[in-house]
């Protein structure tokens, strides 16, 4: 009895207490001196007086069965405490062939105490994660915008020197230098292009400049583009301004993390994707028909291709304030859901 934190008491067939552990001494404020041998509604200026209990331990008595579970919550005002009873168990009769009663409770105050410090400490820690997402996301826009304002633009006015160089020496009309300047210019291009999509990669333009729904309209054509083999359906029902700001931000990584892994591991022909208010709830969908997979088996695996990024967009979407829930079937395909309450979204 003394290795349980919580209080435990021991009746015999009268209720008269028998004993009981440190826990409910503490709890309860009082001594065995003055407690053993009393009836159990004599304890405590009759603080014992619970409605029911009485009648809960006479039913328990007459009855063969070892075990009975039971709840009954009441208020003790002289120690400030609200005490949950949990159950009654039949015990070995003791020395004189009495059977006894073994009350277990639970202080509900101090658990209530502790869930109030957990949840505050899940809140705070929610809200530093968001924080940090939200500067990481920042970091990639500044990041973002150097590539493309500065290697970007060095690449831009080195191509157009070139040209000029050129011209100079071969004249404007000369084939050998229009075929060398064709040649570095399909150079120059090719980087070019690539410091545009380095720079959309790292944070889309079009996500702060218009928002969510330009975003997604031009991450699938890109996707169509890159994977011609997959045909891709969108079904887009939400309004711009009903999606809170830093939302759009979840959304789009999740939805760019789940295309990926379409892409990436699916091997599927097709793939459906949906925005949509349902009731109060922003829902993003990801369903493809691919390949499938065994979702706990890919979670439990370690290293850098931990879950497909499973756990990423799990971390994004209840940082935000979501619920994320993936289902695969192994040759049935994967589908992805991510929701958020729009009133409680991260504004």
């Amino acid at each position: 009895m003394e290795t349980v934190r919580e209080p435990l008491i021991v009746l015999d067939g009268d209720l008269r207490v028998e004993t009981a552990n440190r826990s409910f001494y503490r709890i309860f404020q009082t001594s065995p001196e003055e407690t053993e041998g009393r009836l159990i509604y004599e304890l405590g200026n009759q603080q014992w007086e619970i409605p029911g209990l009485r009648k809960l331990l006479d039913e328990i008595l007459p009855k063969s069965t070892s075990f009975k579970d039971f709840k009954v919550e009441h208020d003790f005002p002289a120690i400030g405490r609200r005490i949950l009873l949990l159950n009654a168990r039949r015990i070995a009769q003791s020395g004189n062939g009495k059977q006894m009663i073994l009350l277990a409770m639970e202080d509900v105050t101090e658990r209530k105490q502790m869930e109030k410090i957990l949840r505050d400490s899940l809140e705070d820690s929610r809200l530093v994660s968001s924080r940090a997402l939200e500067v990481h996301e920042i970091e990639r826009k500044r990041v973002a915008h150097d590539i493309h304002d500065g290697i970007g633009q060095s690449l831009l006015a080195a191509k157009m020197k070139v040209q000029d160089a050129l011209r100079q020496a071969f004249g404007s009309n000369s084939e050998p230098g229009s075929r060398i300047s064709e040649t570095i210019d399909a150079i120059l291009q090719e980087n070019i292009a690539e410091i545009q999509r380095l720079y959309m990669g790292l944070r889309p333009a079009t996500l702060d400049d218009l928002g969510i729904l330009p975003t997604i309209t031009w991450s699938c054509r890109e996707f169509k583009k890159t994977n011609p083999g997959i045909r891709l359906e969108t079904e887009i029902e939400v309004e711009e301004e009903k999606v809170p700001p830093l939302l759009k931000t979840t959304i789009y990584r999740v939805m760019q993390e789940a295309l990926g892994n379409v892409a990436e591991h699916s091997k599927a022909d097709l793939v459906h994707l949906s925005l949509r208010n349902i009731g109060d709830k922003v829902q993003l969908l990801i369903k493809d028909n691919g390949q499938g997979f065994n979702v706990e088996e890919v979670l439990s695996v370690k290293g850098h291709k931990r879950g497909f990024g499973l756990a990423s967009m799990r971390e994004r979407t209840e940082i935000s304030g979501g619920v994320f829930a993936v289902e695969s079937v192994k040759g049935k395909g994967t589908t992805i859901t991510a929701s958020w309450k729009a009133t409680t979204a991260p504004q």
